[in-house]
């Protein structure tokens, strides 16, 4: 199996969309985030050029990214889960993932929780940091790569 462990692109600011009395799970991606990371998953379509599924925190700049994700990759098929939301239980997730050996799996989301989903799948402490737009890929319980946003643009 290899999942690829994906952040949401950049966002509007946390503080000036709560201060206009606004809930967070309806921020949505700047438009910069956005031509960013669609530039991002063309980089990432050609170190994986399928995935079959999608899955996808509730939580808007996650849906938003994803749809830029899902124009590259049109067949694989898309599930929201709000274990995937900020603070979830990815646990239970990660679970029910494990069943789909031979699958390659994209799962957009936020941070820490994906880099604590890197470290439950490595069984492993290592630190990660992934930036927003950035992408930790894993095959077969092994790290098999670790892309900044920049790189991926840059492939």
């Amino acid at each position: 199996m290899l999942i690829c462990l994906i952040r949401h692109a950049i966002a509007m600011d946390r503080s000036e969309w709560n201060d206009l009395g606004k809930l967070d799970c309806t921020r949505p991606l700047t438009p910069k985030g956005k031509l960013k990371f669609a530039k991002g998953a063309q980089g990432l379509k050609k170190l994986i050029p399928s995935f079959d599924h999608i899955y996808s925190s509730k939580f808007l700049r996650a849906k938003q990214t994803t749809a830029l994700l899902k124009y590259q990759f049109p067949h694989a098929k898309y599930y929201e889960d709000g274990s995937l939301n900020p603070n979830g239980d990815f646990f239970k997730l990660w679970e029910d993932l494990k069943s789909l050996d031979s699958l390659n799996i994209a799962i957009v989301g936020h941070e820490p929780d994906l880099s604590s989903l890197a470290r439950t799948i490595l069984e492993s402490q290592i630190a990660f940091s992934l930036n927003k737009g950035g992408v930790i890929i894993l095959e077969r319980g092994l790290l098999h790569g670790h892309y900044s946003p920049k790189s991926l643009r840059l492939l």
